[in-house]
């Protein structure tokens, strides 16, 4: 494990402590169906000094899951997204790699007694959640309404998205910026490959978060719109991780 880390794959390793089974997820979701060996996942995720103990604890772990799928290859070991694993990758394509709008229909208020029967709602106090307004129909469980004005309070956003994920979406937008100028830009080597792992990786987690969307409906010009046009610019700019380029 010897290896120099690029000053910018450094950055992102800084940004939080990596779930390996969670970064393999990341990788398997961007090979678009592809397969690979046990020994180009080490030699990929080695390379951000990822223990191979690690790894097999993780695939282990995604195989019990129901995650993968393997089989053996002469002396290796094959892995793939199992059916449910292309399921639920499938699901979050257009959230993590687009540069649509997810609730493009907007979001409202409801106070409500009981916990809205969504998982996009976001609580923002115990009566009181921020959800998606779906296909133009109205939450009727609870007292909806929207805001009277665009601004909202300082305080309120970072009930949507705290202060720590700000700070990794800023992170994100500089890192791809610092890339583009980089010697390694255009190129299908490992540090390469590396970066566009870390940074979907990181994007993805943001995405998936209901609070980020709502962020971005009612802060349009913020950070984390920002954020969405840098990294899918730079997804559809880079070559996903397919087997013939590890």
């Amino acid at each position: 494990m010897g290896n120099s880390l690029h000053p910018e794959t450094g950055r992102l390793l800084e940004l939080e402590t990596l779930k390996t089974w969670s970064l393999i997820v990341t990788l398997f979701g961007d090979l678009e169906g592809r397969e690979l060996t046990g020994s180009q996942i080490r030699n990929l995720l080695g390379h951000v000094r990822i223990r191979p103990e690690a790894i097999r604890t993780a695939l282990y772990r995604l195989k019990s899951d129901g995650w993968i799928d393997s089989e053996k290859q002469g002396r290796e070991a094959l892995y793939k997204l199992s059916e449910q694993g292309h399921r639920k990758s499938h699901q979050a394509i257009s959230t993590i790699y687009e540069k649509t709008l997810k609730f493009p229909d907007g979001w409202q208020f409801s106070f409500q007694k009981d916990k809205p029967d969504t998982s996009d709602a976001i609580a923002i106090s115990k009566d009181l959640y921020v959800i998606p307004v779906r296909s133009g129909e109205r939450n009727i469980k609870g007292l909806t309404f929207d805001l009277a004005n665009s601004h909202i309070p300082d305080w309120f956003a970072e009930q949507l998205m705290p202060e720590n994920l700000v700070k990794n979406a800023n992170v994100l937008i500089d890192v791809v910026s610092n890339y583009k100028t980089d010697t390694i830009a255009g190129s299908t080597g490992k540090d390469a490959l590396v970066l566009r792992l870390l940074v979907l990786h990181h994007w993805r987690k943001l995405a998936l978060r209901p609070g980020c969307w709502a962020y971005m409906f009612y802060v349009p010009d913020g950070v984390f719109s920002k954020c969405q046009n840098t990294v899918t610019t730079f997804l559809h700019e880079t070559p996903r991780l397919k087997s013939a380029l590890l």
